[in-house]
């Protein structure tokens, strides 16, 4: 199953529990921090699962699909199932969500239908698995029909049975290469992996299975789950504990199988909902500065305040001035971009904690850059003019492009360190050790030494490395674009409608860790995914940061 998109309130702990997700599984809203999930979301996972057990084919990822949703092979065409069925996993897999199935209520049913004519060589024993929630009768659950060539005669995890299947006609043990082929076991999976969703849609299930031979014996019912609470709390802390149980594995082990996963939190979508802003107006707050720079000093307008509000974790931020997109700017509407993001002085505007997630670049290497630019900073809020050139300290020692000496550094591994992961989640990441050189060895002159950190932003030559899916040039480039979060927005992220991800959300441009030709300037990502060695002034705030991290393989 994809939990990519469990939300789970565990009082325990403050912080999201990590989660794990795959390209092919996730929905298209499951890929931005604004997007609107549901139901629908898992039901779309759950039927991507089917689509791959019984074509043995990932799915076409879902961002893919959304200017061609044909580009997904309809399952009808690769194996041989009943059409209802067939219909209802391309319906749970609509790339838009209006158009899926909405319930795992509703995918069952359809799942079950059973076709006006039916072979009997087709259907020669018959599997029943029975989804039992408490309050219904076992009569009201519907069945599936399966084929004799899906009955295994070895015991499995989901069954003790030890009856043989009827023998299986010739035609049905070997499908020609040009025919449609049916995979052993599947329906079986299917209705384990539906009534897992249901356990989430109806809080308590009890799965079991029965065998109908066909001289209409009947093996004794195997329980798959035998107690679970009726409450929903608790059956979601069921899944709290294994999707822990999985975050341990995937850090602890091989990333290669897995594409994107969810590890720490931050203040990221901005609340929305009345009843809930009003609730956490309520809450008296205690503000902390941030200490952003107005006209080349630190100022205290800008404040935030972390709430814990039945369980989840919000972040209250308010400010009474602009923030200028530069730290030696004056405040006001010309020289900042949170007005043109919908912010303004005064208020106070909440933004609630969700989990972060990263791509995987390197599994052997471990090296995960964050999906999302989750907030906006200098990369030096103090600069030192000294002739022609620009230093990161009064001394003049340190370029102010310098990575070593620069504010960013201390910023991620400080402030974003302590307020991203728990005790538990820094314990699993590993200290990288990182080359600070120039770009061109034209240059070099504003070469670092190598830095060894927790927290990082990647390089210029990591942008071209194509092992990490990137393309070899500086131009323009889907794979290095990026969108921010609500949260960036409010921090004064430039986000202008001009690109847009595969998800539709607008791109921004990101910083990098490598200098640029001059020493004010560094080394970007622009809004549509090329790469800048000029033309950024050191002390802008309005780009958008993408930490990186590696994680301890054991």
């Amino acid at each position: 199953l994809d939990f990519g998109s469990a939300r789970v309130a565990d009082n325990s702990d403050e912080r999201s529990r990590s989660i794990v997700l795959k390209h092919g599984y996730a929905p298209k809203e499951q890929y931005t921090s604004k997007g609107r999930q549901g139901p629908y979301t898992d039901i779309y996972a759950v039927c991507a699962t089917i689509y791959k057990m019984l074509t043995g084919i990932t799915p076409v990822d879902s961002l893919e699909r959304i200017a061609d949703e044909d580009e997904l092979q309809d399952i009808s065409e690769l194996v041989k199932i009943p059409a209802p069925a067939a219909k209802a996993i391309m319906k749970g897999m609509s790339v838009n969500a209006a158009d899926r199935i909405q319930s795992a209520e509703e995918l069952l049913e359809k799942l079950s239908e059973k076709e006006d004519k039916r072979s009997s060589a087709f259907y020669d024993a018959e599997e029943t698995v029975t989804l039992y929630v408490p309050g219904t009768k076992t009569t009201d659950i519907p069945e599936m029909p399966v084929m004799a060539s899906e009955i295994k005669t070895s015991s499995s995890p989901l069954t003790n049975s030890k009856s043989k299947p009827e023998s299986i006609p010739e035609k049905n043990k070997k499908a020609s290469s040009k025919e449609k082929t049916d995979k052993p076991g599947t329906v079986k999976k299917i209705i384990a992996t539906v009534a897992a969703v249901a356990l989430v849609a109806t809080g308590t299930v009890l799965i079991s299975k029965v065998i109908k031979n066909t001289d209409g014996g009947e093996d004794e019912s195997t329980t798959i789950t035998d107690t679970i609470s009726t409450s929903r709390t608790t059956a979601a802390t069921s899944i709290s504990e294994l999707t822990s149980k999985i975050t341990e594995t995937v850090i602890r082990s091989d990333l290669s199988a897995v594409s994107i996963i969810s590890f720490g939190s931050y203040p990221q979508s901005k609340v929305t909902d009345s009843s809930l802003i009003n609730a956490l107006d309520s809450i008296k707050k205690e503000w902390i500065s941030y200490d952003y720079y107005i006209d080349g000093s630190a100022s205290d307008f800008m404040k935030y305040q972390d709430i814990i509000y039945k369980g989840e974790k919000y972040r209250a931020v308010t400010f009474s001035k602009y923030r200028p997109y530069m730290t030696t700017a004056q405040s006001n509407t010309e020289f900042s971009m949170q007005d043109d993001n919908g912010y303004v002085p005064g208020e106070v505007y909440y933004f609630k904690y969700k989990p972060l997630r990263w791509r995987v670049l390197d599994s052997s290497k471990r090296l995960l850059i964050c999906e999302n630019l989750i907030d906006a900073q200098a990369f030096n809020n103090i600069v030192y003019l000294s002739g022609k050139e620009y230093y990161s300290n009064y001394s003049l020692s340190s370029y102010a492009n310098s990575y070593i000496e620069s504010s960013i550094r201390k910023w991620l591994n400080k402030d974003f360190y302590n307020t991203a992961f728990s005790s538990s989640e820094k314990n699993s990441i590993a200290t990288a050790s990182l080359d600070n050189n120039a770009y061109s060895s034209q240059y070099a002159i504003y070469s670092g030494e190598s830095t060894r950190d927790n927290v990082f932003l990647l390089s210029y030559n990591d942008m071209k490395n194509t092992s990490y899916g990137f393309t070899s040039s500086d131009s323009k480039t889907a794979s290095r674009m990026a969108s921010g979060t609500d949260y960036a927005e409010c921090q004064g992220l430039y986000a202008p409608n001009e690109y847009h991800t595969k998800s539709g959300n607008d791109t921004s441009n990101w910083i990098l860790r490598t200098a640029g030709k001059k020493s004010d300037y560094l080394c970007y990502v622009r809004l549509a995914g090329s790469i800048y060695d000029y033309n950024f002034t050191i002390n802008y705030t309005n780009y958008g940061i993408r930490p990186a991290i590696t994680l301890k393989s054991d």
